[in-house]
């Protein structure tokens, strides 16, 4: 799984009043345009790398007004042809720039502009009574100061959602739906992935300070930690999206007397990657350790000001990720003074760390009962398949499904093979029938699993009778294997 990972794009509107605000508009469209033209370069070259999700960690737009997404809507779209992806791939999440302020503002006597302190009491108590109650009638006035900031950005995330693969928004009760599109979360079956998309801003006014002012809310992050937590023990793979750093989080949410309510705990425990912006390329650095559980990178802006050089930095990063062998490869890219793209970091792996989280127990409810013969008991078989195949194949191997159901082929990936191995694995659901194991060319090695289904102790008694008899075949035959028995699936 390859995620083309970045943030901060900043976008101005096309037509603006100043000269500056232009020469923005221009840059930033010369910015997509020559970095589609180094990722098509670089994909023709090491199509391994082509990206399977496009994750943009905030501050899409500059001022949250239409012009500027509809701009970046363009951009983004740009971007994700050049990858060869839908919309359905594209995952965001909203930053500061993209709350719409310009309602809030007053002239100051002496130039500039602030909040009006009516609007934003008005607004800060809206957003307290969000993150702390549950109700699906709010206040009329409390509901209209929060869409009046981040409707225009729901809107815009809204567009690019399609029935194919749905977006699960949260109940109506916990966010209301003028604003629904501001955080959720995605299920990619085909690779069982999770995308979780969280809204850091809530509070991040203009002119108040943001850091330990980041909230989520204890009862969101509960409700959604019980969505995904009961995905996660099936073995999904969990990356959470928010724009903050998490070093801003609230006190109460990062330090919690309620052992009830842990959210930065739940955070970090749902997660096996958080993928962040915010704040530039100055403080971009190599993935951190979350809780010992989870992996965090953040990303430098795509096109934001660094305020130490003055200038506009570019940057955005490939992340590839293997949860077979429990590890991430991140690759870094940025912008010359040339105008063009280079890679600029060597590649580095780092764990993912998943397996503190997920490891299954071996053996468990049944224990091994016959030499060469392992029994295991559990319901998350593609991943026991896969933790079987690394621990007595080793890692340069993939797991191949093939069109006969519950039937994979595992291919090695050394091209320097003289003897090509595949190693096919048999899942029978109802019955495990030795014999057909035995049909395989000539040369064709193999990890045999059988998987048998039984409901009463005599038909496990009988299935266990059968491999012994067996067992004697396999030897002859060379073969690797393993029965798993459950009373589950």
């Amino acid at each position: 799984m390859i995620i083309l990972s970045i943030a901060d794009l900043h976008t101005p509107a096309v037509y603006k009043e100043t000269v500056k605000e232009c020469t923005q508009s221009v840059e930033l469209q010369s910015t997509v345009r020559y970095f589609n033209r180094f990722m098509s370069e670089l994909m023709a070259k090491e199509p391994e790398w082509i990206p399977d999700y496009l994750c943009i960690c905030g501050d899409i737009a500059s001022k949250a007004k239409g012009e500027e997404y509809q701009l970046a809507k363009e951009l983004i779209k740009q971007l994700a042809k050049t990858c060869c992806l839908s919309d359905d791939y594209i995952l965001m999440v909203p930053g500061n720039h993209d709350m719409n302020v310009s309602g809030m503002l007053e002239q100051k006597e002496h130039g500039g502009y602030k909040l009006k302190e009516k609007d934003k009491d008005a607004y800060l108590s809206a957003i307290n009574n969000l993150l702390e109650t549950k109700s699906k009638k709010r206040k009329e006035d409390d509901v209209k100061y929060i869409s009046s900031i981040f409707g225009a950005y729901s809107d815009f995330r809204k567009e690019f959602i399609n029935e194919s693969i749905p977006y699960f928004t949260f109940p109506p009760e916990y966010i209301p739906p003028a604003v629904a599109y501001t955080c959720g979360y995605k299920v990619f079956e085909k690779n069982k992935t999770v995308f979780v998309e969280l809204n850091s801003s809530w509070f991040d006014l203009p002119k108040l300070s943001a850091r330990n002012a980041v909230r989520f809310g204890d009862l969101h992050i509960q409700w959604l930690y019980n969505e995904i937590k009961e995905m996660k023990q099936r073995g999904y793979y969990v990356v959470t999206m928010f724009h903050h750093s998490l070093r801003y989080l609230d006190l109460a949410e990062y330090q919690t007397r309620d052992p009830q309510f842990p959210v930065y705990d739940n955070i970090i425990d749902m997660s096996d990657l958080c993928l962040s912006g915010h704040e530039h390329g100055s403080k971009s650095k190599e993935p951190d350790m979350l809780g010992n559980t989870c992996q965090y990178i953040l990303n430098g802006g795509f096109y934001s000001p660094d305020a130490h050089n003055r200038v506009m930095e570019s940057c955005a990063s490939l992340i590839k990720i293997d949860p077979y062998k429990e590890q991430l490869t991140i690759r870094r890219f940025a912008k010359g003074t040339d105008g063009q793209w280079h890679e600029g970091r060597e590649a580095k792996t780092y764990s993912t760390l998943s397996h503190l989280k997920n490891e299954i127990i071996l053996p468990s409810a049944v224990s091994p009962q016959l030499s060469n013969m392992l029994f295991f008991d559990s319901t998350d078989k593609i991943k026991l398949y896969q933790r079987i195949v690394l621990r007595y194949l080793g890692s340069d191997y993939k797991i191949l499904e093939t069109e006969r159901a519950g039937k994979f082929k595992l291919q090695s990936t050394l091209e320097d093979n003289i003897i090509p191995l595949r190693y096919v694995i048999f899942l029978e659901m109802e019955r495990a029938i030795p014999n057909d194991i035995l049909n395989r060319e000539p040369n064709e090695q193999l990890i045999v699993i059988c998987m048998c289904r039984y409901e009463k102790e005599t038909d496990k008694q009988n299935y266990l009778k059968l491999m012994r008899e067996y067992k004697k075949d396999v030897l002859k035959q060379k073969m690797i294997f393993f029965s798993l028995l459950s009373a589950d699936f």
